[in-house]
């Protein structure tokens, strides 16, 4: 390492990124002398460089060999990197980031160990970090490796954490053009389309996901995804489908309100009326039951029932928005003293 940087890393991701930009510019790879003045003059350059750099491969339509990225050859090491992937892989965040964190200390210029921990920092940001943080390690990964699809997936899902939509997709998208490609891609991208109100496309996403990967397509809580997508994207009788087909395999008390929701979209506020009928029936004393029942009630005009069933649902959890929704009916049923009542109480409950 020449002299003059504070550490291996520093050194490691600019001549990563300029080897990045010889390479886009198809310029000669060469030896890459930096003066140290420079980084103590400008001490973000590397961070900023690379930032850049990723940028870049993200907008090229090819992928760009750099000849940075250095496996882990020994097997001791490789066997660490792997059981580290199964630990993240199993929600075991704690054991992993140990292993990763070391093994980019011994192997600087390992893609596989910055994404790894990128991934790490993701799933744990809550706890003590921030996107930022695996934001960095991911493009890491990305700047060492530009043909790593799990890496783009990854950034892909930080971008949506963080609320920046647009490039999920470009992430995503860069990930699906990579060789092999991590199918993840597909769903980060259909997640990132729903919030920019693109619900077909998302749909079509989501389901090129469930297509390309069968053992996921049978899962409950993918379905149970689906069918809100379908729902999203104005495919209301698909989404029927798929409820009505998860109750019959295993019955449960969450599905009935979605199902009634779509039944009163399209007008059949009877059906929807009998399964959540059947919902209060099948389990008694649940006060969402009654608070779905009571708005397909009010819905169809029949005030004094809903009122019933608002009041069926605050015997077992009192609930401000329960009390508010009460005092609603009881103004439209021009008892105006009973809704301030009910208002009164809602302001001494806590709120949900």
């Amino acid at each position: 390492m020449p002299a003059g940087f504070a550490n291996i890393n520093d050194f490691t991701l600019i001549s990563s990124a300029v080897y990045m930009f010889r390479s886009l510019l198809r310029l000669p790879v060469q030896k890459v002398h930096i003066h140290s003045m420079f980084l103590k003059r400008l001490p973000f350059f590397a961070t900023v460089i690379c930032k850049v750099a990723c940028l870049l491969t993200l907008s090229t339509a090819g992928q760009v060999a750099i000849a940075q990225n250095v496996p882990i050859t020994n097997p001791a090491d490789a066997k660490d990197l792997q059981d580290a992937v199964n630990f993240e892989l199993q929600g075991h965040i704690e054991q992993a980031q140990p292993i990763a964190q070391r093994l980019i200390k011994k192997y600087p210029k390992c893609s596989q160990a910055w994404r790894l921990l990128g991934s790490c920092l993701f799933f744990s940001f809550q706890a003590s970090h921030t996107p930022g943080d695996a934001r960095i390690c991911a493009e890491r990964a990305v700047a060492l490796n530009p043909a790593d699809s799990t890496a783009y997936q990854l950034l892909a899902d930080i971008e949506n954490e963080s609320g920046r939509f647009g490039q999920a997709v470009v992430c995503a998208n860069r990930g699906l053009q990579c060789k092999p490609v991590d199918l993840r891609n597909y769903r980060s991208r259909s997640s990132a389309l729903t919030n920019l109100h693109k619900p077909e496309e998302a749909l079509a996403d989501y389901s090129k996901y469930l297509e390309l990967s069968p053992h996921l397509a049978v899962s409950r809580k993918n379905r149970l995804s689906k069918a809100t997508l379908c729902e999203s994207a104005g495919h209301l009788q698909e989404a029927l489908d798929i409820y009505a087909q998860l109750q019959k395999e295993q019955y449960g008390d969450t599905i009935p309100p979605l199902q009634a929701t779509i039944l009163v979209k399209m007008h059949k506020n009877a059906e929807a009326l009998n399964i959540l009928n059947e919902l209060v029936r099948k389990i008694p004393g649940d006060e969402m039951a009654f608070v779905a029942r009571a708005r397909v009630l009010e819905s169809m005009g029949r005030l004094p029932e809903a009122v019933r069933d608002y009041s069926s649902a605050i015997a077992v959890d009192r609930q401000a928005n329960f009390y508010n929704s009460r005092a609603s009916l009881y103004d439209k049923l021009g008892q105006k003293d009973k809704a301030a009542n009910d208002r009164k109480s809602a302001s001494t409950v806590d709120s949900y």
